[in-house]
């Protein structure tokens, strides 16, 4: 997907005979319908699996490298979800919170995706306070955040609270194209 989104983005410096500019063009469109719903399904699918099941799971089991590799996966899902839903591609992994935190659909999400991520620390852009990289929250200087185990119930929690969220808003948009006929996923 991310080389899809290095297709459509940036600047054409030459395209002497306009073959790319015209490939171009037809990838702008995003995916066919039929394909972008199939994606959002898959990605609904693995958050449930590596949010809601298996990192609370692998927590609960004392699996701290198992709960961050699921706690990557759903982030990751989620990321995509939200490019998704946005019909855009998703770009390579180092730019894809900024370019979430620039779209126009489900912005704030990515800003809470990152922070699950991170551990709870201020984003770029974060309206909670100010980013600076290392802090673990805003204004906290020397990166002291609390327990282990209140940070994983945190986690837990908004992990819970987005796939949730994200699981109820393509169900919706998957019924919602079936019922206006714009496509048999």
């Amino acid at each position: 997907e991310h080389s899809l989104s290095c297709a459509v983005n940036g600047r054409v410096f030459y395209d002497g005979c306009g073959e790319f500019s015209a490939v171009r063009r037809e990838l702008e469109a995003g995916y066919p319908e039929d394909v972008r719903l199939k994606k959002m399904a898959a990605r609904a699918v693995l958050m449930a699996q590596s949010g809601q099941y298996n990192y609370s799971r692998c927590l609960r089991r004392g699996e701290y490298g198992a709960a961050a590799m699921a706690l990557h996966e759903f982030v990751s899902a989620g990321l995509s979800m939200i490019f998704l839903l946005n019909r855009r591609y998703m770009p390579y992994y180092k730019w894809s919170f900024r370019a979430a935190r620039e779209l126009p659909v489900l912005r704030e999400a990515a800003g809470e995706l990152e922070r699950l991520l991170t551990g709870g620390a201020a984003v770029p852009g974060d309206a909670a306070g100010v980013y600076e990289p290392g802090n673990t929250e805003p204004g906290d200087r020397n990166g002291v955040r609390g327990s282990v185990e209140k940070e994983a119930e945190d986690t837990e929690e908004n992990i819970l609270f987005h796939n949730e969220s994200f699981f109820f808003i393509t169900l919706s948009l998957i019924t919602s194209s079936r019922m206006s006929g714009q496509s048999s996923c």
